[in-house]
């Protein structure tokens, strides 16, 4: 037992001087080091905040994109509320009274977020891309003078088509420099917590309230830089948004509806086809009973004539009976093979046209069908139309 307690004493013995050393100069190292690792620890946390404080900005502003089909314009006069009027406003605040938030969007350091939105209008409402307004940019095409003009998402993802295809321009909302600008649908920055490149603001570089141009988000943090720069290119949104298959899905639909359409025009000439068929084939039978009448008419003649004639002979001792009797026959054979063929040709006539009547019957229960089918695709098209977003 004793053996015991001398071997776990030994395991617990104090730290040899040379050990006691080490640690106090390891402790030393730090201690010299913190002054210089607190700014650049200090710099982290805040990025960190930094980021967070503009999600959510982003968060309330795609909010509010959602629910008005646009984005907010930005606060011009530090009221809180969007200023939308003329001229147009491409930089401001954050308008968090119009996002319904309870406080300014502000950092970590107590500094207002910028906030900028890609504003290129255009007086045709087609070609607009003003991001900050809603307008009727977009109609499906309907067919047979149809329209469909709801004003929603969609015509914020038609202003994102042309915002794709526009030129860069220094001229609205972007990130990057003036001579290589990248316009971006909407742009946050923050502000640091110094005035790190002595330019009289919390911004450095080209980032201030009341421009268009912001550094690149990925701009180093260094001694002269310290902001926070978050943006929203064009595509990126559009794809965010499934804007492609909202467009796609609609414009699908409508050209469904064309093409149904097109059939009901199909269809318009082929029951009017049929109801010419049907037309003609009546005068036919008409004609063949009419046929049928003069053959009967003829045979009723030819029946008189051939009494007559025998009579007459008869009269003249039988002299002449048998000159009379023998082209009567013949006659009465033609006679009699006309009126068989006037009936046939009646029976052909109407056989024809009861089959002309079946067609038009027919073709009048397929219009009504192609007419359905057409009502509810150009229903369709215009009720994904209205919808919007939610399709």
């Amino acid at each position: 037992m004793k053996l015991q307690n001398n071997a776990w004493a030994k395991t617990i013995k104090g730290f040899s001087l040379v050990e006691l050393s080490i640690v106090l100069a390891i402790l030393g190292v730090l201690f010299l080091a913190v002054p210089s690792i607190t700014p650049t620890i200090q710099k982290m946390f805040v990025a960190e905040n930094d980021e967070i404080t503009l999600l959510n900005a982003e968060g309330a502003i795609k909010g509010f994109l959602v629910a008005n089909n646009r984005f907010p314009c930005p606060d011009s006069n530090a009221d809180g509320f969007e200023n939308c009027g003329l001229p147009l406003v491409h930089s401001g605040a954050i308008p968090y009274k119009t996002l319904k938030l309870s406080s300014p969007v502000k950092n970590g350091f107590g500094q207002l977020v910028a906030y900028s939105v890609y504003r290129n209008e255009n007086a045709t409402a087609a070609l607009d891309a003003d991001l900050a307004s809603l307008k009727a940019r977009f109609a499906p095409f309907l067919p047979d003078s149809e329209v469909s003009n709801v004003s929603n998402g969609l015509d914020f993802c038609w202003a994102l088509k042309n915002a794709i295809t526009a030129t860069d321009s220094n001229g609205f909302s972007y990130v990057g420099s003036s001579a290589n600008p990248y316009n971006q649908a909407y742009v946050l920055a923050s502000p640091g917590g110094s005035n790190a490149n002595n330019s009289g603001s919390f911004f450095d570089g080209i980032n201030q309230f009341n421009s268009v141009g912001f550094e690149l988000p990925n701009k180093t943090i260094d001694s002269s830089y310290d902001d926070t720069v978050k943006s929203v290119g064009f595509a990126e949104l559009a794809g965010e948004l499934n804007c492609s298959t909202l467009l796609a899905r609609l414009n699908g639909a409508a050209r469904t509806s064309y093409a149904m359409y097109d059939v009901t025009r199909v269809m318009d000439y082929n029951v009017g086809f049929r109801a010419l068929a049907l037309d003609v084939h009546e005068g036919n039978v008409d004609q063949a009973e009419f046929v049928e009448a003069l053959a009967i008419a003829d045979a009723a003649i030819y029946a008189a004539q051939t009494v007559i004639a025998i009579a007459a002979g008869a009269e003249s001792f039988g002299v002449a009976v048998a000159a009379i009797a023998i082209p009567a026959v013949a006659a009465g054979v033609l006679t009699a093979k006309g009126l068989v063929d006037a009936v046939n040709g009646l029976n052909d006539a109407k056989a024809a046209r009861d089959v002309a009547s079946a067609q038009k019957t027919e073709a009048d229960a397929q219009k009504l069908t192609i007419d359905a089918l057409y009502a509810a695709k150009l229903t369709n098209a215009k009720a994904l139309d209205s919808k919007g977003w939610f399709q």
